[in-house]
């Protein structure tokens, strides 16, 4: 079983006492900050709206509070979930204000997120996210704009909550894992010949793959919240977040092997959006692993049908995804990740406290459709 462990009392660095907290209660817990961030929203978006009213300019403002409402909240929270738990473990619970701070600085870092998804369901053409429309549907091409706009909200919104030392280093941070966001999502896109149309076959493989895991998934939903989370309460200490970057690393893999899992297995309704990974061609861990395992045969039918936008063809890259039985391969490799994060928290226990890095590893148990 997974060791976890309760809330230090202060924001020290290294090693302590901990009170053993079992796995239900620390998901209990996430449940419950969700579900107060959710509540906070509101005045979030109150302090963005006096930004826009302070530019005096009709009906913007009251565009923006749409937006806000429409793009960021709604989702898995993982990162809001890892900044918040992050904060409130080292800092205190009991700190007078960091509850709010946390809070504010929780949603800046949704606010990155989401505005990541509106330029990513622009690029991919996906019509639906969380359930519904995506957002350019509403906004159509002007929702590019609103994808930057959002962006901007996360930095003011730290801003607004975090100052001197702690601002300075977490807004370093932010620019640099927007840029690797950007570099790994076009890495991402670039796995299609725009030329051909075709998908770049024959240079998938796994380094490839966990390369743009490092930047896409591993920087900004994992170390981007940990990072932040360790300046805002004053932890600067080098080691700390080079520990918090090693775990990010794989963490980052994790969760984007379960998201493409999720592409090619998960429930369509639970989801709340549409499959696109094989008729787009992208350079997954399904088809990366799939092509490793096949036999000649195999990977040829793998080669003539996968990256194109006909059922036909998505139903036979399917097929030897089932002969190479590429559900169980996923779950064997997950279980083995899983007890490697495990291990690295344990190595680290001596530099942050651990709940803060196994607070991450709860929140992405519970999203795959098993």
């Amino acid at each position: 079983m997974l060791r976890l462990f309760a809330a230090a009392p202060a924001p020290a660095v290294g090693r302590r006492t901990m009170t053993m907290l079992v796995p239900n209660a620390m998901r209990r817990e996430q449940i419950q900050a969700v579900r107060d961030m959710n509540a906070y929203f509101p005045k979030v978006v109150e302090q963005l709206k006096g930004m826009g009213d302070a530019c005096n300019l009709i009906g913007e403002s009251d565009w923006l509070e749409k937006l806000l409402y429409y793009t960021v909240p709604g989702g898995k929270m993982v990162r809001a979930v890892t900044v918040y738990e992050g904060i409130m473990v080292l800092g205190g619970r009991d700190t007078p204000g960091l509850k709010e701070k946390a809070m504010n600085i929780a949603w800046s870092m949704e606010m990155v997120q989401a505005s990541m998804l509106i330029a990513d369901d622009i690029s991919d053409e996906s019509f639906k996210r969380r359930g519904r429309d995506s957002w350019h549907v509403i906004a159509g091409k002007d929702a590019v704009f609103d994808a930057i706009l959002v962006s901007t909200c996360a930095y003011a919104l730290l801003g607004m909550h975090c100052d001197g030392e702690a601002f300075h280093r977490s807004l370093r941070n932010y620019n640099e894992i927007l840029f690797q966001i950007c570099m790994g999502q076009n890495q991402d896109n670039h796995c299609t010949d725009p030329l051909q149309g075709k998908a770049k076959f024959d240079e998938f493989n796994m380094d490839r793959y966990t390369r743009v895991c490092e930047h896409k998934s591993g920087g900004y939903t994992f170390f981007l919240p940990m990072s932040t989370a360790l300046n805002v309460c004053g932890i600067f200490d080098e080691a700390a977040h080079d520990a918090a970057r090693d775990i990010s690393s794989d963490l980052g893999l994790l969760y984007q092997v379960q998201d493409d899992y999720l592409d090619t297995y998960g429930i369509i309704r639970k989801m709340g959006k549409g499959r696109t990974d094989i008729k787009n061609g992208k350079c997954t861990w399904i088809i990366v692993e799939a092509i490793n395992r096949a036999n000649d045969e195999q990977r040829q039918r793998l080669k003539e049908n996968y990256g194109y936008d006909d059922p036909k063809k998505v139903d036979k890259v399917l097929e030897v995804f089932t002969e190479l039985k590429m559900k169980e391969v996923f779950l064997q490799w997950e279980k083995s990740m899983m007890d490697k994060i495990e291990g690295k928290i344990r190595k680290y226990s001596d530099l942050v406290n651990p709940e803060v890095f196994t607070q991450s590893l709860e929140s992405i148990k519970y999203h795959i459709n098993r």
